[in-house]
């Protein structure tokens, strides 16, 4: 076997074993999206039967804060560069 053959073998075989896990691990991931899907269908059932009149959460829980405007971002202060060198 030539050095070309052995380094083909290591890598070819090594690349096939991260293809072989990385296959394994999509159709886990698909799984778990789906049963993530699944719930959260159920959950927005629930929460559809139960209603939510009025703007009240059910189970007599007081209703989420209304959202305060965030401050206005102050930047740094310009430098007028003409108005510096006259001075």
């Amino acid at each position: 076997m030539t050095p070309d053959q052995i380094s083909e073998l290591a890598f070819g075989g090594t690349a096939a074993a991260l293809v072989a896990v990385w296959v394994c691990c999509a159709r886990a991931g698909d799984k778990d999206a789906a049963t993530t899907r699944h719930v959260l269908a159920w959950s927005a059932g629930q929460r559809a039967q139960q209603g939510e009149e009025g703007g009240t959460p059910p189970g007599g829980r007081e209703p989420a804060p209304t959202p305060v405007p965030a401050p206005p971002v102050r930047l740094a202060p310009v430098i007028d560069l003409h108005t510096r060198r006259a001075a």
